[in-house]
């Protein structure tokens, strides 16, 4: 494959770490940006996430994953998914049986577990362009615990050959089932990124491209907050941290519940960071606990969003 017309694709997120916001006086929330201080440029970010969707395939893989020190991120640790393929997202060099329903199916980790070989070699490519630089590797639709011990076993042999030092290891959260099982998964992972998109539409049987259902996928339901505000309890009780992407990090109405909920990470497109650094520093930390706490006895997506209409 010719890495110069094949390009690792940045598509998926630059992540802000909350750890930069501290509650200050009168608990109001400070930014505190270890990477660009008090400038005024208003991109900075806190970690690299990529997908491999378009990586790591091929005799050449580790051709393409090198392509790393490239990227503009110094040393901030690159967050890789690995392959997640099936449902919505096909791959014209990855052609998967057809399925009756593919969203239910041969989808993520589940995919790339009845292909080992092909797991292997992601990790493989990805532990050898980490070159000693910290490195966050996370699992796909993982939705029971015998999936992640059979993809750490996987990763555990590909170690024994090629080690990494700065590694840490998690699953993304998208299958209510893992949200129900979050408490045996923290025992066991580095760090949880819930993927709202996904879990939205498993939760609420609706999928995310129906032309007529779609808008009434809205990711602050109440039941969808419910398996966050769990999720995070569970990893923070263990010492791990959490992330959240898909359409809800960047939401507006959004943002300050996930805040009170203890989300540690929000991981948004690069064009969205300015807006929601600009909105957490306007927020207040008690505020958006008492929202949280508000919002998990609601019935309804609508009442979720004009509570945080009326607090925002």
């Amino acid at each position: 494959m010719n890495t110069e017309h094949h390009r690792p694709r940045i598509s998926a997120f630059l992540a802000l770490s909350l750890d930069g916001f501290i509650a200050g006086e009168g608990n109001d929330l400070a930014w505190l940006d270890p990477y660009n201080g008090d400038s005024q440029e208003e991109t900075g970010y806190s970690a690299l996430m990529a997908s491999t969707d378009l990586l790591l395939m091929g005799r050449n893989s580790y051709d393409i994953v090198r392509t790393f020190p490239e990227w503009p991120y110094g040393d901030k640790p690159v967050v890789v998914r690995t392959l997640d393929v099936g449902g919505d997202k096909p791959l014209p060099y990855l052609p998967l049986p057809k399925e009756a329903n593919p969203f239910l199916g041969e989808r993520g980790l589940r995919m790339t577990l009845r292909r080992p070989q092909l797991l292997r070699q992601q990790l493989s490519a990805l532990l050898k362009a980490a070159d000693g630089r910290p490195l966050r590797i996370m699992f796909p639709m993982v939705g029971r615990l015998e999936e992640w011990h059979a993809a750490k076993a996987i990763l555990d042999e590909v170690l024994a050959k090629t080690p990494c030092e700065n590694l840490q290891v998690g699953v993304m959260i998208e299958v209510p089932s893992a949200a129900l099982i979050a408490g045996h998964l923290a025992a066991e992972v580095d760090f949880f990124s819930i993927g709202t998109n996904d879990l939205t539409q498993y939760v609420l049987a609706i999928d995310r491209g129906h032309p007529i259902l779609s808008a009434e996928a809205d990711g602050l339901h109440p039941s969808i907050l419910q398996l966050i505000s769990h999720t995070v309890a569970a990893a923070h009780r263990h010492g791990k941290w959490v992330g959240v992407c898909g359409e809800l990090a960047a939401d507006s109405k959004a943002v300050p519940i996930l805040l009170g909920l203890g989300v540690d990470e929000l991981s948004v497109s690069s064009g969205s960071i300015p807006m929601v650094k600009a909105q957490v520093r306007r927020l207040n930390a008690q505020t958006c606990r008492q929202m949280a706490e508000e919002a998990l006895t609601l019935a309804t997506a609508g009442e979720v969003r004009s509570l945080s209409g009326r607090n925002g």
